[in-house]
């Protein structure tokens, strides 16, 4: 019996990559073939993204704020254009020191500042100020519990008491420190006095000071805008939580 022939197998042919074509683009830890248009567009997308990032974080705040501000010129400018002002300060007028004048508009208490600097052909640039700008933020007032304050240093009540140089009565008890604290405020309290920060709530933050007999109260300091709490009047606006007189 014969035998059939051997036919000879052709080998298959694989397709194979051009490597050449194509780029390696890492993401995640995994390297991925990509062909250059493609790193391209991914790029770009990048670049797109950061300056878009930028510009949200820096540039459009301060383009945000200079239009606000445009915005006021416009506006005061107008509401005031036939207002004569209610007064008018020149603060300077010299050739070597340039132009500054305040003006006062009654109607709605803003106020214009003129400047000019110093200088042959140099521009006036008005300013305003409207009222609303310069308004006192309300302090938070009196506080809920006044033993909710903390001493220097970490010292309880009646151990700042004693670093006080109380009288006795004063330290003996707490009950006797009630009775005492029962007295009249002399307001404004006169001598030497210890102070210290206490509870802050937002800008507002409540400065302490206690006097040698055991007075003592706290006032509001504005730290944002560097301003004490006050009454109408002008005079300070206190919270006594002791008083011996």
């Amino acid at each position: 019996m014969s035998s059939l022939p051997q036919v000879a197998s052709e080998p298959t042919e694989v397709a194979s990559v051009d490597t050449k074509k194509y780029a390696s683009f890492e993401i995640w830890g995994m390297k991925l073939p990509l062909p250059p248009w493609a790193v391209y567009c991914i790029s770009a997308f990048v670049v797109i993204g950061s300056g878009g990032s930028a510009y949200l974080k820096f540039v459009h705040p301060i383009l945000r704020e200079r239009t606000a501000v445009n915005q006021v010129k416009i506006d005061e400018s107008s509401r005031h254009i036939y207002e004569t002002p209610e007064s008018e300060t020149k603060m300077l007028d010299a050739p070597d020191a340039g132009l500054l004048v305040v003006r006062h508009y009654s109607s709605d208490g803003c106020l214009l500042i003129l400047r000019r600097n110093a200088g042959r052909n140099q521009a006036v640039i008005p300013t305003w100020i409207p009222a609303k700008s310069i308004e006192a933020e309300a302090a938070p007032g009196r506080l809920a519990s006044n033993s909710g304050f903390q001493f220097p240093g970490g010292y309880n009540h009646r151990m700042f008491s004693a670093l006080m140089l109380l009288p006795a009565s004063v330290k003996s008890s707490e009950e006797t420190e009630t009775q005492v604290c029962t007295g009249r405020c002399v307001n404004p309290h006169q001598g030497p006095f210890n102070w210290w920060n206490g509870e802050q709530k937002g800008c507002w933050i409540a400065v302490w000071r206690r006097w040698q007999e055991g007075c003592q109260h706290y006032q509001w300091f504005n730290t944002c805008n560097g301003y004490w709490d006050s009454e109408p009047t002008g005079a300070p606006r206190v919270y006594w939580t002791c008083c011996v007189h």
